[in-house]
């Protein structure tokens, strides 16, 4: 996914302008929401030519994702050094808003598309 690529760069980039070392803990975030969204969008994807399971899906799949993403962060804080803790949660924010924004957008785009008849 080049969402992906964009945020890593992004990351890569800010954590080397503020002199922030860099730690597999943003990896693991980075991994996280690129796992959780390409599975998440495939499985609402799939639906999206029946409008009401779409719309479930698309509900049940932002709560999924803010579910997750709230118990990976707690684990990460609680897991990582006090010096990390302002880096990890900005890097957590924006990557929380840049995978969100471009799932919604994406969905968004899907079910405005003309459906095809069989």
């Amino acid at each position: 996914m080049l969402i992906g690529a964009v945020c890593a760069a992004g990351m890569i980039g800010g954590l080397h302008l503020t002199g922030n070392p860099f730690d597999w803990r943003y990896m693991l975030l980075l991994a996280y929401f690129i796992i959780v969204s390409f599975f998440l969008l495939r499985w609402q994807e799939s639906a999206a030519d029946r409008t009401n399971i779409f719309v479930r899906r698309f509900m049940a799949g932002m709560t999924i994702k803010l579910m997750g993403s709230v118990v990976l962060m707690v684990i990460l804080m609680k897991a990582s050094p006090a010096e990390m803790t302002l880096p990890l949660i900005i890097i957590f924010v924006c990557f929380y808003v840049a995978f969100m924004s471009f799932s919604v957008a994406r969905l968004m785009r899907i079910i405005r598309a003309p459906q095809r008849e069989p």
